[in-house]
C-alpha cells in the first residue's frame, strides 16, 4: 500500500492498494498508525482477483447476514463507505 497525504486542513489521503493486498486489513493498519477515528471513503477504482462480501437476506427486523466470496477478475464499478470507531464500513459496487 503507497498513501499520499494531501495538504490541507483536512486530512484527505490517496491511497494506491498494491497487487496482494488486502484491503481492509491494510487500511485498518492505516488508520491505527494515523490515530484516525472517523472518515469518509469517496472513491475507488480497480479490480479484485479475490473479494469477500456481506449483504444481509431481508430488510425487515430481524436482519440475517449473507456472506460470499467471488473469485475474478473481478471489475470494481464503485467503492464508497465511512470510517466509525475506526473501523471502515466499506460499499462496494462489483
Amino acid at each position: 500500500m503507497i498513501t499520499i497525504e494531501a495538504p490541507g486542513r483536512v486530512r484527505t489521503f490517496l491511497i494506491y492498494f498494491q497487487r496482494g493486498d488486502y484491503i481492509v486489513e491494510k487500511l485498518m493498519e492505516l488508520l491505527k498508525r494515523e490515530g484516525a477515528d472517523a472518515g469518509l471513503i469517496l472513491s475507488g477504482v480497480g479490480s479484485f482477483d479475490i473479494i469477500k462480501l456481506h449483504t444481509i437476506t431481508k430488510t425487515t427486523l430481524p436482519s440475517q447476514d449473507r456472506f460470499f466470496t467471488l473469485e475474478g477478475p473481478i471489475e470494481i464499478g464503485s467503492i464508497q463507505g465511512s470510517i466509525a470507531g475506526g473501523e471502515p464500513h466499506i460499499h462496494v459496487v462489483v
